[in-house]
C-alpha cells in the first residue's frame, strides 16, 4: 500500500458524497 492511497480512497470517497449531495439538490452533473 502506498502512503497516497488512503488519501486518494478519503478524496475519492468524499467526491462521491458530494456529488450525492449535488444530485439530492436537484443539480445535474455529468
Amino acid at each position: 500500500m502506498n502512503v497516497s492511497d488512503p488519501i486518494n480512497a478519503s478524496l475519492n470517497y468524499g467526491y462521491v458524497v458530494v456529488r450525492l449531495d449535488i444530485n439530492a439538490l436537484g443539480f445535474d452533473i455529468p
